[in-house]
Protein backbone atom coordinates (compact mmCIF):
# COMPACT_ATOMS: atom_id res chain seq x y z
CA UNK A 1 0.00 0.00 0.00
CA UNK A 2 1.31 3.44 -0.97
CA UNK A 3 -0.13 6.85 -0.06
CA UNK A 4 1.12 9.79 -2.15
CA UNK A 5 1.03 13.37 -0.85
CA UNK A 6 2.70 16.57 -1.97
CA UNK A 7 3.72 18.56 -5.01
CA UNK A 8 7.26 19.60 -4.07
CA UNK A 9 10.37 19.04 -6.18
CA UNK A 10 12.10 16.47 -3.92
CA UNK A 11 10.75 12.91 -3.77
CA UNK A 12 10.74 11.01 -0.47
CA UNK A 13 9.84 7.38 0.13
CA UNK A 14 8.70 7.12 3.75
CA UNK A 15 9.26 3.67 5.29
CA UNK A 16 7.60 3.22 8.70
CA UNK A 17 8.74 0.74 11.31
CA UNK A 18 7.61 -2.87 11.43
CA UNK A 19 4.02 -3.04 12.69
CA UNK A 20 3.16 0.44 11.43
CA UNK A 21 1.47 1.52 8.23
CA UNK A 22 1.53 4.64 6.05
CA UNK A 23 -0.41 6.63 8.69
CA UNK A 24 2.72 6.99 10.84
CA UNK A 25 3.83 9.81 8.51
CA UNK A 26 0.45 11.37 7.67
CA UNK A 27 0.97 14.58 9.67
CA UNK A 28 4.57 14.91 8.51
CA UNK A 29 3.30 14.70 4.92
CA UNK A 30 0.59 17.27 5.49
CA UNK A 31 2.96 19.89 6.87
CA UNK A 32 5.57 19.25 4.14
CA UNK A 33 3.32 18.79 1.10
CA UNK A 34 4.67 21.88 -0.67
CA UNK A 35 8.30 20.90 -0.10
CA UNK A 36 8.29 17.22 -1.19
CA UNK A 37 6.31 14.65 -3.10
CA UNK A 38 6.04 11.81 -0.58
CA UNK A 39 5.27 8.12 -0.98
CA UNK A 40 4.38 6.64 2.40
CA UNK A 41 4.42 2.85 2.20
CA UNK A 42 3.00 0.00 4.25
CA UNK A 43 4.98 -3.23 4.53
CA UNK A 44 3.02 -6.07 2.85
CA UNK A 45 1.14 -7.81 5.65
CA UNK A 46 1.01 -4.72 7.88
CA UNK A 47 -2.11 -2.60 8.27
CA UNK A 48 -4.89 -4.45 6.49
CA UNK A 49 -2.72 -5.58 3.59
CA UNK A 50 -2.14 -9.24 2.75
CA UNK A 51 1.02 -11.05 3.78
CA UNK A 52 2.81 -12.17 0.59
CA UNK A 53 3.02 -15.88 -0.22
CA UNK A 54 6.75 -16.63 -0.02
CA UNK A 55 6.53 -20.39 0.55
CA UNK A 56 8.51 -21.20 -2.59
CA UNK A 57 11.38 -18.92 -1.67
CA UNK A 58 14.68 -20.50 -0.60
CA UNK A 59 15.90 -17.28 1.01
CA UNK A 60 16.36 -16.99 4.77
CA UNK A 61 14.57 -13.61 4.61
CA UNK A 62 11.87 -13.88 1.93
CA UNK A 63 9.54 -11.27 3.46
CA UNK A 64 12.31 -8.70 3.75
CA UNK A 65 13.46 -9.55 0.23
CA UNK A 66 9.92 -8.83 -0.89
CA UNK A 67 10.05 -5.37 0.73
CA UNK A 68 13.26 -4.66 -1.21
CA UNK A 69 11.64 -5.83 -4.44
CA UNK A 70 8.50 -3.79 -3.77
CA UNK A 71 10.59 -0.65 -3.18
CA UNK A 72 12.44 -1.26 -6.43
CA UNK A 73 9.15 -1.71 -8.30
CA UNK A 74 7.73 1.47 -6.78
CA UNK A 75 10.69 3.55 -7.97
CA UNK A 76 10.75 2.05 -11.45
CA UNK A 77 7.02 1.87 -12.14
CA UNK A 78 6.33 5.41 -10.93
CA UNK A 79 9.57 6.71 -12.41
CA UNK A 80 10.65 8.37 -9.18
CA UNK A 81 13.90 10.24 -9.81
CA UNK A 82 16.54 9.69 -7.11
CA UNK A 83 14.23 9.66 -4.07
CA UNK A 84 15.44 9.91 -0.49
CA UNK A 85 14.45 6.90 1.61
CA UNK A 86 13.33 8.02 5.09
CA UNK A 87 13.27 4.82 7.13
CA UNK A 88 12.25 4.52 10.76
CA UNK A 89 13.65 1.95 13.19
CA UNK A 90 13.35 -1.60 11.79
CA UNK A 91 12.96 -0.23 8.25
CA UNK A 92 16.37 1.49 8.29
CA UNK A 93 18.57 -1.61 7.77
CA UNK A 94 16.41 -2.42 4.75
CA UNK A 95 16.93 1.09 3.40
CA UNK A 96 20.70 0.73 3.85
CA UNK A 97 20.61 -2.63 2.07
CA UNK A 98 18.61 -1.10 -0.77
CA UNK A 99 21.07 1.79 -1.04
CA UNK A 100 24.02 -0.61 -1.21
CA UNK A 101 22.36 -2.69 -3.94
CA UNK A 102 20.85 0.16 -5.99
CA UNK A 103 22.89 3.32 -5.35
CA UNK A 104 22.18 4.68 -8.82
CA UNK A 105 18.46 4.95 -8.03
CA UNK A 106 18.65 6.98 -4.80
CA UNK A 107 19.41 10.51 -3.73
CA UNK A 108 20.04 9.52 -0.10
CA UNK A 109 18.89 7.63 2.98
CA UNK A 110 17.72 8.91 6.36
CA UNK A 111 17.88 6.34 9.16
CA UNK A 112 15.56 7.47 11.97
CA UNK A 113 16.51 6.22 15.46
CA UNK A 114 17.51 2.80 14.21
CA UNK A 115 19.92 -0.07 14.72
CA UNK A 116 22.04 -0.35 11.58
CA UNK A 117 24.60 -2.72 13.02
CA UNK A 118 24.39 -5.09 15.97
CA UNK A 119 27.66 -5.22 17.88
CA UNK A 120 26.55 -8.32 19.80
CA UNK A 121 26.96 -10.38 16.63
CA UNK A 122 30.11 -8.88 15.10
CA UNK A 123 32.30 -11.72 13.85
CA UNK A 124 29.49 -14.28 13.81
CA UNK A 125 29.35 -16.75 10.96
CA UNK A 126 25.99 -16.89 9.12
CA UNK A 127 25.12 -20.04 11.04
CA UNK A 128 25.97 -18.46 14.38
CA UNK A 129 23.93 -15.38 13.50
CA UNK A 130 20.91 -17.51 12.59
CA UNK A 131 21.18 -19.50 15.83
CA UNK A 132 21.42 -16.27 17.82
CA UNK A 133 18.41 -14.80 16.00
CA UNK A 134 16.33 -17.95 16.62
CA UNK A 135 17.16 -17.84 20.33
CA UNK A 136 16.25 -14.15 20.53
CA UNK A 137 12.98 -14.82 18.74
CA UNK A 138 12.03 -17.44 21.29
CA UNK A 139 12.41 -14.76 23.96
CA UNK A 140 10.19 -12.41 21.97
CA UNK A 141 7.47 -15.04 21.58
CA UNK A 142 7.64 -15.96 25.24
CA UNK A 143 7.23 -12.33 26.21
CA UNK A 144 4.64 -11.07 23.73
CA UNK A 145 2.75 -13.96 22.09
CA UNK A 146 -0.45 -13.62 24.08
CA UNK A 147 -3.34 -11.19 23.77
CA UNK A 148 -2.82 -9.29 27.01
CA UNK A 149 0.93 -8.78 26.56
CA UNK A 150 0.49 -7.79 22.92
CA UNK A 151 -2.14 -5.18 23.76
CA UNK A 152 -0.02 -3.81 26.60
CA UNK A 153 3.01 -3.54 24.31
CA UNK A 154 0.98 -1.70 21.71
CA UNK A 155 -0.66 0.81 24.04
CA UNK A 156 1.39 4.04 23.98
CA UNK A 157 1.98 5.95 27.19
CA UNK A 158 0.72 9.54 27.43
CA UNK A 159 3.17 12.16 26.18
CA UNK A 160 2.93 15.91 26.60
CA UNK A 161 3.87 16.54 22.97
CA UNK A 162 1.30 14.14 21.47
CA UNK A 163 -2.43 14.70 21.73
CA UNK A 164 -4.58 11.78 22.99
CA UNK A 165 -6.33 11.24 19.64
CA UNK A 166 -2.95 10.80 17.98
CA UNK A 167 -1.94 8.19 20.55
CA UNK A 168 -5.20 6.35 19.88
CA UNK A 169 -4.39 6.34 16.16
CA UNK A 170 -1.03 4.72 16.88
CA UNK A 171 -2.62 2.10 19.12
CA UNK A 172 -5.12 1.23 16.41
CA UNK A 173 -2.35 1.09 13.81
CA UNK A 174 -0.18 -1.23 15.90
CA UNK A 175 -3.05 -3.56 16.78
CA UNK A 176 -4.44 -3.82 13.24
CA UNK A 177 -2.07 -6.41 11.68
CA UNK A 178 -2.20 -9.95 13.12
CA UNK A 179 0.68 -10.37 15.53
CA UNK A 180 1.63 -13.56 13.65
CA UNK A 181 2.47 -11.38 10.63
CA UNK A 182 4.60 -9.10 12.77
CA UNK A 183 6.42 -12.06 14.34
CA UNK A 184 7.31 -13.53 10.94
CA UNK A 185 8.94 -10.27 9.91
CA UNK A 186 10.53 -9.91 13.34
CA UNK A 187 12.22 -13.31 13.02
CA UNK A 188 13.76 -12.33 9.68
CA UNK A 189 14.72 -8.89 10.94
CA UNK A 190 16.72 -10.39 13.81
CA UNK A 191 18.96 -12.02 11.23
CA UNK A 192 19.51 -8.76 9.34
CA UNK A 193 22.64 -6.70 9.93
CA UNK A 194 23.32 -3.85 7.54
CA UNK A 195 26.51 -2.72 9.27
CA UNK A 196 28.65 -4.55 6.75
CA UNK A 197 27.18 -2.35 4.00
CA UNK A 198 28.33 0.93 5.56
CA UNK A 199 31.97 0.84 4.46
CA UNK A 200 31.20 0.84 0.75
CA UNK A 201 28.08 2.96 0.84
CA UNK A 202 28.05 5.54 -1.97
CA UNK A 203 24.66 7.04 -1.17
CA UNK A 204 24.56 9.86 1.41
CA UNK A 205 23.23 8.56 4.72
CA UNK A 206 21.97 10.63 7.64
CA UNK A 207 21.70 8.58 10.85
CA UNK A 208 19.31 10.62 12.98
CA UNK A 209 19.01 9.63 16.65
CA UNK A 210 16.73 10.70 19.49
CA UNK A 211 18.10 11.46 22.94
CA UNK A 212 15.30 11.37 25.50
CA UNK A 213 14.74 13.32 28.68
CA UNK A 214 15.86 10.67 31.20
CA UNK A 215 19.21 9.67 29.72
CA UNK A 216 21.73 9.67 32.57
CA UNK A 217 24.77 10.34 30.40
CA UNK A 218 23.81 11.61 26.95
CA UNK A 219 27.42 12.33 25.99
CA UNK A 220 28.44 8.74 26.67
CA UNK A 221 25.46 7.49 24.68
CA UNK A 222 26.29 9.69 21.69
CA UNK A 223 29.95 8.74 21.83
CA UNK A 224 28.99 5.06 21.87
CA UNK A 225 26.85 5.43 18.77
CA UNK A 226 29.59 7.23 16.87
CA UNK A 227 31.97 4.43 17.83
CA UNK A 228 29.54 1.81 16.51
CA UNK A 229 29.57 3.43 13.09
CA UNK A 230 33.35 3.83 13.06
CA UNK A 231 33.80 0.19 14.09
CA UNK A 232 31.85 -0.79 11.01
CA UNK A 233 34.06 1.36 8.79
CA UNK A 234 31.32 3.82 7.84
CA UNK A 235 32.31 5.74 4.71
CA UNK A 236 32.39 9.49 4.19
CA UNK A 237 28.80 9.33 2.94
CA UNK A 238 27.57 8.70 6.51
CA UNK A 239 26.74 11.47 8.97
CA UNK A 240 25.27 11.21 12.48
CA UNK A 241 22.98 13.77 14.10
CA UNK A 242 21.23 13.82 17.47
CA UNK A 243 18.00 15.54 18.47
CA UNK A 244 17.37 16.05 22.16
CA UNK A 245 15.10 15.83 23.93
CA UNK A 246 13.09 13.56 21.66
CA UNK A 247 11.40 10.17 21.57
CA UNK A 248 11.76 7.21 19.21
CA UNK A 249 9.25 8.77 16.76
CA UNK A 250 11.22 12.00 16.44
CA UNK A 251 8.91 13.59 13.84
CA UNK A 252 6.04 13.38 16.35
CA UNK A 253 7.66 14.95 19.43
CA UNK A 254 10.22 17.26 17.78
CA UNK A 255 8.66 18.05 14.39
CA UNK A 256 10.50 21.34 13.81
CA UNK A 257 13.92 19.84 14.53
CA UNK A 258 13.18 16.72 12.50
CA UNK A 259 11.94 18.69 9.51
CA UNK A 260 14.94 21.04 9.64
CA UNK A 261 17.41 18.12 9.72
CA UNK A 262 15.69 16.54 6.73
CA UNK A 263 15.68 19.81 4.79
CA UNK A 264 19.43 20.26 5.34
CA UNK A 265 20.10 16.70 4.26
CA UNK A 266 17.91 16.98 1.15
CA UNK A 267 19.99 19.95 0.00
CA UNK A 268 23.20 18.00 0.55
CA UNK A 269 21.85 15.06 -1.44
CA UNK A 270 21.66 17.25 -4.52
CA UNK A 271 25.45 16.94 -4.75
CA UNK A 272 25.20 13.29 -5.75
CA UNK A 273 26.80 10.03 -4.50
CA UNK A 274 30.02 9.80 -2.51
CA UNK A 275 32.89 7.55 -3.54
CA UNK A 276 33.60 4.78 -1.01
CA UNK A 277 36.82 4.41 0.91
CA UNK A 278 37.11 7.68 2.79
CA UNK A 279 36.65 7.69 6.58
CA UNK A 280 33.44 8.91 8.12
CA UNK A 281 33.28 12.56 9.16
CA UNK A 282 34.51 13.24 12.68
CA UNK A 283 32.07 16.05 13.46
CA UNK A 284 28.42 15.41 14.23
CA UNK A 285 25.57 17.81 14.79
CA UNK A 286 23.38 17.81 17.86
CA UNK A 287 20.11 19.71 18.22
CA UNK A 288 18.55 20.47 21.59
CA UNK A 289 19.66 20.53 25.20
CA UNK A 290 22.37 18.92 27.32
CA UNK A 291 20.30 16.21 28.94
CA UNK A 292 18.15 13.36 27.67
CA UNK A 293 17.30 9.71 27.51
CA UNK A 294 17.22 7.39 24.54
CA UNK A 295 16.02 3.91 23.76
CA UNK A 296 18.32 0.99 24.51
CA UNK A 297 20.47 -0.34 21.65
CA UNK A 298 19.16 -3.88 21.85
CA UNK A 299 17.21 -6.04 19.44
CA UNK A 300 14.42 -6.85 21.87
CA UNK A 301 13.53 -3.15 21.87
CA UNK A 302 12.40 -3.09 18.25
CA UNK A 303 9.06 -2.02 19.73
CA UNK A 304 9.97 1.11 21.63
CA UNK A 305 6.98 2.63 19.99
CA UNK A 306 6.63 6.34 20.77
Amino acid sequence: EVRVVGTGPTPLILMPCLGCDWRAFDEFMERNKERYVMYSVTWPGMGRTALPDVRRSTSVSPLLDNVIDATLSLIRERRIERPILVAHSAAAPLAVRFAAEHPELLGGVVSVDAIIQNNDTLGFSPGQRRAWADAEMEKVLGQYDNEEAWRRLNTPAPHKAIRPSRLEMYKDMWLTPPRAHVFRYWREWLGLDAGSRLAGLRVPLLALFAVGEQQEDPQQFMTGLREQFRRNGASASVRIEFIQPATHSIWETRPEAFDAALQRFAKECERGPTEPGAPAPSEDKSVGCDRGKTWAIAYDFVYLRM
